[in-house]
C-alpha cells in the first residue's frame, strides 16, 4: 500500500513538472504585444528582378547592339520597419549585382542601388500568418556599359587620358525617382526575438521620364529618355523583436 502511494506521487510529481516546463516555454499570445522592430535580410541568387528601359534599348537596337527587352538582375537588400498592429513603415536599401546581356558581337552590362521609404497595412492578419500591401517611394541609379567582343584594344597605362578608345562607352547612368507597390507575405511575431521568412513581389514605376547620362564630364546629345519598369521577387529573412504591452496597474 505504501509502495502504491510511492508510486502515485512519484507519477504524479513528473506530471507536474511536466506541465510546469511546457507553459514556461509556451508561445504567447500574439496580441499581447504592442509592437514590433524588424530587420530584414536579402541574400542574392534568391532574389531576383527584371527591369525595363524601352527608349535605351530603341537607342543601342538602331546602332546594332542586341539587348533584350528585360534585364535580370539578381539582388541583395537591407532593411528595417516598425510595426503597430497592422500597420508598419520602414526604410531598405536594394543592391542590383551586375547582370550582362551578350549578342552578337556587343556586350551591355549593367547594375543598380536604390533606397526607398515604404508603408504597409495587413489586409490579413491572423494568428500566424500577415499578410501586408506596402507602398513606397524612392530613389534608383542604374548603370549600363556597352563595348564590342570581337576585337579587343591594346592601351598602354601611361596613356590611360590620352588614348581614344573605340568599341566602348563610358558607363551611364540613370538616375530615377520611383513609386513602388508590393504584396508581402510573412509569419506574424509570436515571441519576444523571433526569425521569420519573408515573400515579397511588387513593382517599381518612375515617376517621371530622364535623360541617360555618364558618370564622369562627357556630355551625351540626344541621349534616350526612360522611366524605371521593374518587377521584383523576394524571399528575405526578417528577424523581429516583439514589444509586449504594458500591464494595466
Amino acid at each position: 500500500m505504501k509502495l502504491s502511494s510511492l508510486l502515485l506521487l512519484i507519477v504524479s510529481g513528473i506530471f507536474l513538472q511536466s506541465n510546469a516546463q511546457q507553459d514556461s516555454v509556451s508561445i504567447p499570445d500574439p496580441d499581447e504585444f504592442k509592437w514590433h522592430s524588424h530587420i530584414y535580410i536579402g541574400a542574392p541568387f534568391v532574389n531576383f528582378n527584371v527591369t525595363h528601359y524601352p527608349h535605351l534599348r530603341q537607342a543601342f537596337k538602331s546602332q546594332g547592339v542586341g539587348y533584350s527587352a528585360v534585364q535580370f538582375n539578381t539582388i541583395a537588400s537591407y532593411g528595417g520597419a516598425l510595426q503597430g498592429g497592422r500597420y508598419k513603415f520602414g526604410v531598405e536599401a536594394i543592391y542590383g549585382l551586375p547582370g550582362s546581356d551578350t549578342k552578337k558581337q556587343t556586350k551591355v552590362t549593367g547594375s543598380y542601388i536604390a533606397y526607398l521609404l515604404n508603408a504597409g497595412y495587413a489586409v490579413f492578419f491572423e494568428r500566424n500568418r500577415q499578410y501586408f500591401i506596402n507602398i513606397g517611394i524612392g530613389r534608383v541609379e542604374s548603370t549600363a556599359s556597352v563595348y564590342t567582343t570581337d576585337a579587343s584594344q591594346t592601351l598602354a597605362f601611361n596613356n590611360l587620358l590620352s588614348t581614344p578608345i573605340v568599341g566602348q562607352s563610358p558607363a551611364l547612368v540613370h538616375q530615377n525617382t520611383f513609386f513602388e507597390l508590393s504584396l508581402e507575405r510573412t509569419i506574424r511575431p509570436t515571441r519576444p526575438v523571433s526569425l521569420n521568412s519573408v515573400f515579397r513581389i511588387g513593382y517599381r514605376l518612375g515617376i517621371n521620364t530622364v535623360p541617360w547620362k555618364t558618370d564622369n564630364n562627357i556630355l551625351l546629345s540626344n541621349a534616350p529618355v526612360d522611366r524605371i519598369h521593374q518587377v521584383f521577387i523576394q524571399s528575405i529573412f526578417v528577424i523581429s523583436k516583439s514589444h509586449k504591452r504594458k500591464s494595466k496597474v
